[in-house]
């Protein structure tokens, strides 16, 4: 069986170069332990219109 191109590459995966949250749209950080999380340091999705956090979490779109 041959090795696919990410395994012979250290499996290492390409990162989007402009990663955004798919629910609210901020743009995303990658965390080492948890996965994506939003620029301000958050997990949390927030309302665009009042702040408030909402319940989604941070998902690459």
């Amino acid at each position: 069986m041959t090795p696919t191109s990410s395994v012979r590459a250290g499996g290492s995966t390409a990162q989007p170069t402009d990663p955004r949250c798919l629910h609210c749209k901020e743009p995303l950080v990658q965390d080492d332990i948890w996965g994506w999380m939003h620029e301000g340091q958050r997990y949390l999705c927030r309302d665009p219109r009042t702040g408030e956090l909402l319940t989604q979490a941070a998902t690459l779109i």
